[in-house]
């Protein structure tokens, strides 16, 4: 160190400091809303992005509690799951911090959670509800949802339950009286055990995480493991595998959905899988995790029968062999990420929602795989894309309800048109609220040319069919009496999903015919790869009244989510949750 006025210097021992380097994900938590007499978990991820091993300890205050173990060390690179308890005893705003200390360095995580009684939130809910139907009739220009001009829909933002939030939207005036009635369809879902919900919400995060992997990679460890296991060496192979941090995160991963830390019980799933017999075109990945540990728990409690289950496993090994290859592989991992879903929703069903049962659902997907099977050419392409589409988007956080609806009935002939139906919750970017979306989707595997839509001297049977599927979803929700009670509540939104790049001057003659001809009070949505620009493109078709707010982000989600990936720029984009653009176009019913 050299001495002020640079006369000298003296020497000293090293000089040495620490920095640690903490991430932490939320940045801050928020419970929301909170009954009294009931709480809530949320999860706070602290992750180790320096290099240096460092000792946590945390805290905070009551009504929120720690429920994890502390203090605890992550080694660089390690990661660590905090759980937080909120449980209220009086009504209120309750801000606080979570404090994470490191020596004597801390970080400060503000959290926040409103509680209340349920009969305070029930008044207090149908207040805000009745007055925002009453600014409609008082301020035309800012309704946000209208019917045939109406402002008898009310939509409202709610928390019904004290684990989810979704939308309220269809009643002219709603008192405390009738949502109790809400808060009992509700209960089913609240009394579902947390640690389930839990684990739920920790196997669809997974899903995304495997999904990141590079599938060359992972293909790649999965011929070494066959290779290894021909020669006998899968042992050793997997030790030397381990080694790698990449390997071993999947290793982690696969952990995390087996349940359990136990490093023999991980090889043995993998060595299962890899086995000289699964190369041979029966199973793929997902499939092989459903197949041994999702559908024997659905028989253990009563879900499925085992000849159910024996029978879907032999109609997707047939359809499977049928199509062969890769997309063999495809179809199985598709029927597990659909089968997971639906599985999902029904744990996830806070509404009540009447969802076919496990075994109509099996079924249904029976159905379809006798189609694939007995079928060939563009047919069998047409049902297998079905599945791969309902697929994609599980995999994007969609939660399946149905595939292949058919109520076809004496009151409700039109129900059979909806290839799938599925909800999620989707951020509207305007006003940053989160609502309820319910999709209910065609899949299109045509390639469409000029001479497939009418023009006025023209009569094309083929278009006016398209016109009379998307009118008999309209139909179908509409006819359906109280609409809530078969989707829930919600956002509703109508979309075909194309398989097919198409032409974009086609599209949108495709889309102005049915402005003109579609008689709709929901948005209608078409998705397709635009075949000139390579881009996945949305048209948007208003109905009578205008779209409401949520339309584009609702639109843009489940396009992103059911359609095929890609990523571009444009002029017009919207940027969906898992990073996907797509091009928007508006269309409004003359």
């Amino acid at each position: 160190m050299g001495i002020s006025g640079g006369q000298g210097s003296v020497s000293s021992p090293p000089l040495v400091g620490v920095a640690h380097k903490i991430e932490v994900d939320p940045v801050e938590l928020d419970f929301i809303l909170v009954f009294l007499s009931s709480s809530r978990v949320r999860k706070l991820t602290i992750k180790n992005q320096g290099v240096t091993t460092v000792a946590l300890a945390v805290s905070t205050s009551g009504p929120y509690s720690i429920e994890s173990s502390s203090p605890f060390t992550l080694t660089p690179g390690q990661s660590q799951d905090i759980k937080i308890r909120f449980a209220p005893v009086s009504s209120g705003v309750f801000s606080s911090t979570i404090r994470l200390d490191a020596g004597a360095s801390s970080i400060e995580v503000p959290v926040v959670g409103k509680a209340m009684t349920k009969e305070e939130y029930l008044l207090q809910l149908s207040q805000i509800y009745n007055q925002r139907r009453q600014e409609c009739y008082a301020y035309p220009d800012i309704r946000s949802t209208t019917f045939n001009g109406d402002c008898g829909i009310g939509v409202l933002h709610a928390a019904i339950s004290n684990r989810d939030e979704f939308l309220l939207v269809g009643f002219n005036e709603i008192t405390p009286n009738d949502l109790t009635s809400f808060e009992a369809m509700a209960a089913n879902y609240v009394n579902v055990p947390e640690a389930v919900i839990e684990r739920l919400i920790e196997i669809t995060e997974l899903f995304a995480e495997f999904d990141n992997l590079d599938p060359n990679l992972v293909a790649s460890w999965w011929q070494r493991l066959r290779d290894a296991l021909a020669v006998g060496r899968f042992d050793e192979e997997y030790s030397a595998l381990l080694q790698d941090t990449q390997f071993a995160q999947y290793h982690h991963l696969l952990g995390q959905l087996l349940e359990t830390t136990d490093t023999n019980q991980i090889r043995a799933f993998l060595q299962g899988f890899v086995t000289s017999e699964l190369s041979s075109q029966q199973r793929g990945f997902w499939w092989h995790y459903v197949e041994n540990h999702l559908l024997p728990e659905l028989v253990r409690r009563g879900l499925l029968t085992q000849e159910e289950v024996n029978q879907l496993k032999d109609k997707l090994r047939e359809a499977a062999n049928k199509i062969g290859g890769p997309d063999g592989f495809l179809l199985m991992d598709s029927v597990a990420l659909v089968l997971f879903s639906f599985v999902n929703a029904h744990f996830n069903n806070q509404l009540g929602v009447p969802l076919p049962s496990y075994s109509g659902f099996v079924s249904t997907l029976n159905f379809v795989l006798d189609q694939i099977k007995s079928s060939s050419g563009d047919t069998r392409r047409a049902w297998f894309d079905k599945i791969v589409v309902a697929a994609e988007g599980a995999l994007n956080g969609w939660l399946i309800m149905n595939i292949m609806v058919n109520r076809g009935s004496s009151t409700d002939p039109n129900g059979q048109f909806i290839d799938i139906v599925a909800w999620r919750n989707v951020t509207v970017r305007e006003t940053v609220q989160t609502i309820r979306v319910v999709a209910f989707l065609k899949v299109d595997s045509r390639t469409w040319t000029i001479q497939m839509i009418p023009t006025p001297d023209k009569f094309v049977p083929i278009f006016n069919a398209f016109i009379g599927t998307l009118q008999a979803i309209a139909n179908h929700i509409a006819l359906s009496g109280d609409a809530y009670k078969l989707y829930g509540p919600g956002f509703y939104i109508i979309g075909v999903i194309f398989t097919k790049s198409q032409d974009g001057a086609v599209m949108n003659l495709l889309a102005d015919n049915v402005a003109r001809k579609l008689s709709s009070s929901y948005p209608v949505f078409l998705s397709y790869k635009d075949k000139a620009t390579g881009r996945r493109t949305v048209i948007i078709i208003c109905p009578a009244g205008g779209c409401p707010k949520g339309t584009l982000d609702a639109a843009a989600e489940a396009a992103c989510g059911f359609g095929i990936p890609l990523s571009a720029m444009g002029p017009i984009t919207y940027t969906c949750d898992n990073g996907i653009e797509v091009d928007i176009i508006w269309k409004k019913k003359p």
